[in-house]
């Protein structure tokens, strides 16, 4: 089964909108910066940051980009997508927890 589930901020946000040399279906493409906290060898706690490219296609792109902006928090369903060299996610549902506009 293909299925992931993240929370974090959304970042780098590239949005496209209906257009006919995509099918004519607006597109969302974002980063999503994912807090990792973990212990260090020495037993402290550690934060660190996964970035993890999205994307998100017609009415899902178009709520996105109308209702987040860099930096706001959510929670992501995808699945996993890849060329052999690049790993990506396409969102199929999510929940906008914060606004930053």
């Amino acid at each position: 089964m293909n299925k992931c589930h993240f929370l974090g901020k959304i970042q780098n946000i590239d949005f496209r909108e209906s257009d006919e040399r995509i099918g004519n279906a607006s597109v969302i493409s974002f980063t999503l910066e994912v807090e990792e906290i973990r212990k260090s060898t020495k037993g402290k706690k550690v934060k660190d940051y996964n970035y993890l490219d999205m994307e998100a296609w017609d009415s899902a792109a178009e709520t996105l980009n109308s209702y987040t902006s860099n930096g706001g928090l959510v929670a992501v369903e995808a699945i996993a997508r890849g060329d052999g060299e690049t790993t990506w996610f396409r969102v199929t549902n999510f929940r906008i927890l914060s606004e930053e506009k």
